[in-house]
């Protein structure tokens, strides 16, 4: 089984990136001063996302660069649209990629390529300072396929914290309606499984990755991380996923829909009307 790991475990990964934050004209430092822009803490590097579409990837190096992996399309809008990661060189030191310092140019040629779905959902987010994590992937376990869910939120509960994972669509996603079994369905019950399985490795990964949020001086995007790390509360992973939904439709079946949506999800069913 491909157990759910989260953190940074190098400190000397943590060190070459306050170092960098450091220099104002660096790209870690515009990149984390960017309102626009996510940064999640994966196993051992770190995605920058823009509204879903992760701008780069970056990791450590034994020689103590930092290495920036980023895709082709958000750095000549020219190529064709498939996906075609590479690496493009090393960051930091004396050794710079150009492009990921230009970061307002990788953003705009992102743009095209972001969904509905995430067009919304992320406005929510990113005015949402509880939110600690987001494009979560689930690997395979084996029972369960590879899946990824949208964010996770965290709240507390009767003197717990708790992490709430959030499955985000659009109202017009063809997931959420069926004249019969929404498809959405079968995805929040492989989710559920796999918190099921998950429990103990998804609570030890956020302790971490909220240390590591502190290390790195980005407790003000995100303020929940030193509640997390507090042992006078235990922590908890909610199990039972939630359903949000973004946009108003206009669709005359729209209410049926979310009849039936709720009468199963009950209050884990989010609407997001705007």
């Amino acid at each position: 089984m491909d157990e759910f790991k989260r953190g940074i475990k190098n400190p000397n990964f943590i060190d070459a990136l306050n170092v960098l934050y450091a220099d104002k004209t660096s790209f870690w430092y515009k990149m984390v001063n960017n309102p626009q822009l996510y940064i999640a803490i994966r196993d051992n590097y770190i995605n920058v996302y823009y509204k879903g579409q992760s701008l780069c990837k970056l990791t450590y190096c034994r020689d103590g660069k930092i290495k920036g992996e980023t895709n082709h399309k958000y750095i000549d809008k020219t190529l064709p649209r498939k996906t075609v990661n590479s690496y493009n060189g090393l960051i930091g030191g004396t050794q710079h990629i150009r492009s990921l310092y230009q970061v307002e140019d990788l953003i705009n040629n992102a743009k095209e390529y972001v969904l509905k779905e995430k067009e919304s959902s992320y406005d929510c987010i990113l005015s949402n300072m509880s939110i600690l994590d987001v494009e979560i992937t689930f690997n395979a376990t084996d029972e369960i396929k590879k899946s990824s869910i949208d964010y996770l939120e965290t709240t507390i509960e009767q003197g717990k914290i708790v992490l709430n994972f959030h499955e985000a669509k659009h109202c017009k996603n063809a997931e959420i309606v069926s004249r019969k079994e929404p498809k959405v369905f079968e995805q929040l019950d492989r989710y559920e499984k796999y918190l099921i399985s998950q429990e103990a490795n998804i609570q030890s990964s956020y302790k971490l990755v909220c240390k590591n949020i502190l290390d790195l001086n980005l407790g003000e995007r995100f303020p929940f991380a030193q509640t997390v790390l507090d042992d006078n509360l235990s922590l908890e992973v909610n199990r039972l996923p939630y359903l949000i939904i973004f946009g108003e439709s206009h669709n005359s079946d729209w209410n049926k829909h979310v009849a039936k949506l709720r009468t199963r999800l009950q209050d884990r069913l989010i609407l997001k009307e705007n």
